[in-house]
């Protein structure tokens, strides 16, 4: 297991190349890419990424869309939007391929306004994932849900409800967001023992209170997290991925970076 960093913790502060750029200050490893505006959804500005990001010894895993510009109109009854949608996603996804990431983040359906979704329909949630799954199939990417409180992925039972209604052979993924978890009633460790199976990355970001803040800096125990992942020998990478208002410094990010590889990155034990 290795601890990267994800560009979307410069956002907004930086541009996409900037914020991959600053991922390389603090050495090699993984990274994940957040690509937070349709005009960088190119095949070639994926190609200058990946360039960029092998002259840092970066190696770009996991993309990121801004996730509220497209993804909720899949889900849409429109098919007019769903065609803008998926013509969206697909120019994402092609940007992503070129990139060499690994997987596809996905937020899904959006509670907007502070307002919770519905209890999900799964058959519905699968007659939407699977040709998105498909089209990142395609590419060599794999869709990988992430928890997110007000998105598609925002009950424990998601997993094991989806994976009763998606094809055998077609791959999917999970991503834990620990703060997302936090905001549930239900909190991270139920996610996760739910997640498991399906379980390719985690998201690090702490909260105090309702505020979110560097991993270390706030009120979960990522030595626990970390003891128990190394129980169920996971080996998925974690990246932490923050707003940029959750610190000033480079030193403050870098001691958070580093206190979380000294938890999880250990060996398993034999």
């Amino acid at each position: 297991m290795r601890v990267g960093l994800s560009t979307a913790s410069f956002y907004p502060r930086l541009e996409v190349m900037e914020a991959i750029e600053s991922c390389g200050l603090f050495g090699p490893g993984p990274c994940e890419v957040h690509l937070n505006a349709p005009s960088y959804y190119t095949a070639e500005f994926g190609r200058r990424c990946k360039a960029r990001a092998g002259d840092l010894g970066l190696e770009i895993q996991s993309c990121h869309a801004m996730s509220g510009i497209f993804e909720p109109e899949l889900f849409s009854r429109l098919g007019s939007q769903v065609a803008y949608a998926r013509d969206t996603l697909c120019r994402f996804l092609d940007a992503a391929a070129e990139m060499g990431a690994e997987r596809y983040i996905f937020h899904g359906q959006s509670a907007y306004y502070g307002r919770r979704l519905p209890p999900p329909d799964y058959p519905r949630i699968a007659e939407v994932l699977i040709p998105i799954a498909a089209l990142c199939a395609d590419r060599g990417i794999t869709l990988c849900i992430e928890t997110v409180n007000y998105g598609t992925y925002h009950t424990c039972d998601f997993p094991t409800k989806l994976a009763a209604l998606m094809p055998p052979g077609l791959p999917w993924q999970l991503c834990l967001d620990i703060k997302q978890t936090l905001y549930t009633d239900d909190g991270p460790y139920a996610f996760l023992d739910e997640a498991l199976p399906w379980l390719a990355q985690i998201h690090l970001c702490d909260v105090r209170g309702d505020r979110p803040v560097l991993p270390g800096r706030g009120e979960f125990l990522f030595e626990l997290l970390g003891q128990v992942l190394q129980r169920h020998h996971f080996d998925g990478n974690a990246y932490i991925e923050v707003y940029a208002e959750c610190f000033e410094t480079r030193d403050q990010l870098e001691k958070s970076l580093r206190q979380m590889k000294d938890i999880f990155e250990v060996p398993h034990a034999t």
